[in-house]
């Protein structure tokens, strides 16, 4: 049963939107005692319009059968309609009854509590139960501990969402409103900070009108509801991150057996990481750490022998921390030099400034390391903070870091000549092999934005030589120049040998910020090849190995994902990725990585003839162009170039393009050769003519072909025009409603799309959540009646697209009328005037729907003036009659038909066409015929 909302309950309004928004199956509630929970699945059941399905887990729960009959129960009394499986309980099979929900005309939601009383066989039926529902349906589980669901991790990645107690805690302003809404006086945030949004904690505080509690005496409440021994001895425990009975034998604390259990049946908010081992809230070390401190020296040892374990298990900033609430200056301080000589010889700078940052809070730094917190914060993406602590110290001494963290500070702004100036300086005052090395790469860097590549090849080759002398990151850095050098040198197998050089350097050292940056590079390179799937996966893992500590480079990898998209043709795909990294890129207010997102996101919008799009986006692009980035000002003319070309301003595309363009001179000398009549340049790369092929016209048309299928495969029949009408094979098609007839259609010639874009095109964009579930049930529903025929899923979800599957093969009149465009034989030209009998799709409305049928209404409009320009009179006369019932206004087919006519030296008929086009311009346009034809054919 669905519980009844509290008298005070805070409504959880972003977690419900968050709920809303997720394309998630399984929704995992893992959270200790007192965060909320069940309030939660209880406002998430009383959420819209959709019925829910409640079940808490009892103990007897434990026996298979008995949950199994509750479950059965449960779902028949929600869903009557669905025809759930029959039989004895314990062997109902669990896909049957997705497979049964999956028949609804609604979203089912089944919500489950307190699901850590589950039996083993339970939780595996439930993991396949779940990995059978389709879109829109969803589970929602709820436990102090994560179940263990036998669920593919490929699923568990991309259908499921986790709700810990970071989510379920109160933020600053819902605990605001709840303290509000219980006319409760607001607490002063420092009473509130140690309980950490803890929903039951706030609660307590809230109901408290006299102020006579804080945060930590709540914490004090629930300790005293501990075993006098257990109470006496757990202080200790302050030194411990996570709570087990084996990390206080390790950590020598004297706790008695049995205290983790008893901590957790007192109700301590102690959140579950493992088996037998939890996490307790700030507040709780909070008040422990303060008894600890009444026996000063015991609170020293144990936090020196805290520092030493970790240590001793890589967690320096761990150690750093026990230190200082030990009271240990010198350790703290010689682990802190020692750590950021590692780390900057691993040219690992976010440690380096997580480890300066702690240390400074309470010592001073001295210069060296106050360089290498300047370098870091660059290095990092924090340039301005940076750059200001690295001039304070130049004003001192040249510190060589300091200039190496000044002229990384001008690559990021993208000042050529400054990054030069300071990378020649750092040549002169270079005190080891590895700042010289950095200086040369820096250098070799600038002298490629200056458009310099000789010069850098040059440069590079010489730091070649000697590279192998140091440090392997700094040989990985070598070749990873050259790379570039060689990239921009059009020199794709070298670039891609030295690139894979310092790719294998770097994860042999485990540097992950840097095998981050070499994988962008190969998927560029490998998208330029033609190889998207391995451009995206390697994009997908450079990503990852990030996470959100590099802000700026995730603005770079997810305009690569827009380049890779771009170079394949997918422009509506690119698009949308260039849109993603220039909203990246404006939070992180980058004005270069702007510039370029726009240049490649108006060439994706030009190819699309989004034209006007494209022109405001070029527009941005120059707008946040830095002054002295010419190659970067010659990309902008050239693809200001290409937008007039597509528009038919030849000659402003001329002008544009006199300018060599670095990055893309084949592509240059291509649109010059058609300009000139000329045909395309042999040396043209691949990937810039996909890129172009819309402009270029050097592509063939989109079709729905189908690869290779086995013979028991039927083909999918669309007649469009008219209406849609679908048969497999001879077999006509059942859809469930017209819904499913407009998608069907949409796929047949859009191709792989993402939600958001059928939901745009085919229900005008709108984003009420239930129009977003009947989007998803129409889907489903689309699916299933096409699964009733096939062997395969034959419209899968991959990548966050729909699409039709490639297996099955798919012709209509649609197609057939676009092939028509692109060819002169009269028998394809006969057949596609024929297949247009109709308006396309004539109930359907919308933007994209009056695109389409108008785009099908020309092509078969060109297809039948070709066809009567060539064929004889009876022909081009039924021909042109078919074609103005399709558009009676249609002045060229009036003409084609004039000039069949005199072609077959009828003049009766030519007069007689005449007039009738003369009636129809009269009544319909209040105009007459061109004086030419009145007097040839209407003469005083």
């Amino acid at each position: 049963m669905i519980p009844r909302p509290l008298r005070h309950e805070l409504r959880r309004t972003h977690l419900l939107g968050q709920l809303e928004l997720s394309e998630a199956t399984l929704v995992l509630l893992i959270a200790p005692s007192g965060f909320g929970k069940t309030t939660f699945l209880g406002q998430c059941a009383r959420q819209g319009d959709r019925r829910a399905a409640w079940l808490s887990f009892t103990p007897d729960d434990h026996d298979p059968a008995v949950f199994n009959a509750a479950l059965l129960r449960t779902l028949r009394d929600a869903y009557p309609q669905a025809p759930l499986p029959g039989g004895t309980p314990e062997f109902i099979d669990a896909r049957a009854c997705a497979r049964a929900l999956n028949t609804l005309d609604e979203h089912a939601l089944l919500i489950l509590d307190q699901v850590h009383l589950a039996h083993v066989n339970t939780l595996r039926w439930l993991a396949e139960f779940t990995q059978g529902l389709q879109e829109g349906h969803r589970v929602m589980m709820a436990a102090p501990r994560r179940p263990a669901l036998p669920l593919p991790t490929a699923f568990m990645a991309d259908h499921t969402l986790l709700l810990s107690g970071d989510q379920l805690r109160f933020s600053a302003q819902e605990t605001q409103v709840y303290f509000e809404a219980r006319g409760a006086e607001q607490p002063d945030p420092a009473r509130t900070r140690g309980l950490s949004g803890w929903p039951a904690g706030l609660a307590l505080l809230a109901a408290d009108a006299h102020g006579t509690f804080s945060p930590l005496d709540l914490i004090r409440d629930l300790l005293g509801r501990l075993p006098d021994e257990v109470r006496a001895a757990l202080p200790e425990a302050a030194t411990l991150e996570q709570w087990s009975e084996a990390h206080a034998r390790d950590a020598g604390l004297n706790l008695p057996a049995g205290w983790v259990q008893a901590a957790q049946d007192a109700g301590l908010p102690l959140t579950p990481v493992a088996p037998d081992c939890v996490v307790p809230l700030a507040a709780v070390l909070d008040v422990l750490r303060e008894e600890l401190n009444r026996t000063p020296e015991r609170a020293a040892q144990l936090h020196r022998r805290a520092a030493e374990r970790a240590e001793a298990r890589g967690e320096p900033l761990l150690a750093l921390q026990h230190y200082e609430r030990g009271g240990h200056v010198q350790p703290a301080q010689a682990l802190a030099t020692r750590l950021c000589g590692e780390y900057l010889w691993r040219i690992d700078y976010p440690s380096v400034l997580a480890t300066l940052e702690q240390l400074r809070r309470w010592q001073p730094l001295p210069p060296p390391l106050e360089a290498a917190l300047a370098l870091s914060l660059i290095r990092t993406d924090r340039v301005p903070e940076g750059e200001s602590l690295a001039a304070t110290l130049l004003e001192r001494d040249p510190e060589p870091d300091a200039l190496r963290a000044l002229a990384h500070a001008a690559h990021r702004r993208g000042d050529r000549h400054m990054q030069l100036h300071y990378a020649q300086l750092l040549g002169r005052h270079a005190l080891t092999r590895s700042q010289r090395a950095d200086g040369a790469r820096l250098e070799v860097a600038a002298l490629l934005r200056l458009g310099r590549p000789q010069d850098a090849a040059a440069r590079a080759e010489v730091l070649l030589d000697t590279a192998q002398a140091l440090h392997p990151l700094e040989w990985a850095g070598t070749y990873f120049t050259l790379h570039t050098v060689y990239e921009d040198l059009r020199n794709p197998a070298l670039s891609e040998q030295h690139l894979r050089s310092a790719l294998d350097l770097y994860e042999s050292m485990h540097s992950h910020q840097q095998i981050a940056v070499c994988l962008n590079d190969l998927a560029i390179l490998r998208a330029q090849a033609g190889a998207l799937e391995e451009a995206q996966a390697l994009v997908q893992r450079a990503l990852q190995l990030i996470g959100s500590g590099m802000p700026d480079l995730r603005v770079v990898y997810l305009e690569t994902q827009g380049d890779a998209l771009l170079w394949n043709a997918e422009f509506t795909g690119a698009a949308q990725a260039y849109a993603h990294a220039l909203d990246a890129a404006r939070e992180r207010h980058l004005p270069p990585l702007i510039t370029r997102v726009q240049l490649g996101r108006a060439q994706a919008l030009t190819q699309l003839g989004e034209h006007g799009a494209a022109r405001a986006a070029l527009d941005d692009a120059a707008a946040h162009l830095p002054p002295t980035d010419q190659p970067l000002r010659a990309q902008l003319n050239f693809t200001r170039g290409v937008l007039a070309y597509a528009q038919g301003q030849h000659d402003t595309a001329r002008t544009l393009w006199q300018e060599d363009t670095p990055d893309t001179p084949e592509l240059r000398r291509a649109y010059l050769a058609l300009l000139d009549g000329q045909p395309l340049p042999a040396d043209l790369p691949a990937y810039q003519r996909r890129a172009h092929h819309v402009t270029l016209r050097a592509a063939a048309p989109h079709a729905n072909a189908p690869g290779p299928t086995s013979a028991d495969i039927p083909t999918l029949h669309l007649n469009l025009c008219g209406g849609l009408h679908a048969h497999l094979d001879t077999a006509p098609l059942q859809l469930p409603f017209s819904r499913a007839a407009d998608l069907l259609a949409y796929l047949s010639l859009s191709g792989p799309v993402g939600r958001a874009d059928i939901i745009r095109d085919l229900w005008d964009g709108s984003n009420d959540t239930r129009v977003v579930n009947y989007a998803k049930l129409t889907i489903r529903k689309l699916r299933a009646a096409l699964q009733e025929h096939l062997p395969f899923n034959p419209l899968p979800f991959e990548g966050t697209l729909y699409a039709l599957h490639p297996a099955l093969p798919v012709r209509s009149d649609a197609e057939l009328i676009l092939a028509a465009e692109h060819t002169l034989d009269p028998d394809t030209l006969r057949r596609a005037v024929q297949a247009h009998g109709a308006p396309f799709m004539p109930a359907l409305e919308g933007e994209w729907a009056d695109t389409t049928r108008q785009r099908l209404l020309d092509a078969a409009t060109t297809a039948g003036l070709r066809l009567i320009a060539q064929a004889d009179l009876p022909e081009a006369v039924t021909t042109a009659r078919h074609l103005l019932r399709l558009d009676p206004l249609s002045e060229a087919t009036y003409l084609a038909l004039l000039d069949a006519h005199d072609r077959a030296g009828d003049p009766v008929g030519a007069r007689g066409a005449y007039q009738e086009y003369a009636r129809m311009l009269d009544r319909e346009l209040g105009t007459r015929p061109a004086p030419a034809l009145r007097d040839r054919y209407a003469p005083h």
